[in-house]
């Protein structure tokens, strides 16, 4: 996978690869330039809300909201 940026305008290209454990809700990223440490985030859905908490690696929270027509 990439990596995008300015609102998706430019990529970078630094690619990753991810894994998604689904019994603690967690999103591990490691990029193949610097996979030391990874980047963890917890994941928490509420109510068409998705937030992304950083808690390691130093990459900012993210808190994502569904669109009116958007499908999941």
């Amino acid at each position: 996978m990439n990596v995008y940026y300015n609102e998706g305008k430019g990529e970078s290209p630094d690619s990753f690869v991810y894994t998604f454990d689904k019994e603690n809700m967690r999103l591990t990223i490691i990029f193949d330039s610097d996979p030391e440490p990874p980047v963890v985030y917890d994941v928490k859905v509420s109510k068409g809300v998705l937030k992304l908490n950083c808690v390691s690696g130093d990459f900012d929270n993210f808190t994502l909201y569904k669109t009116k027509d958007a499908k999941i």
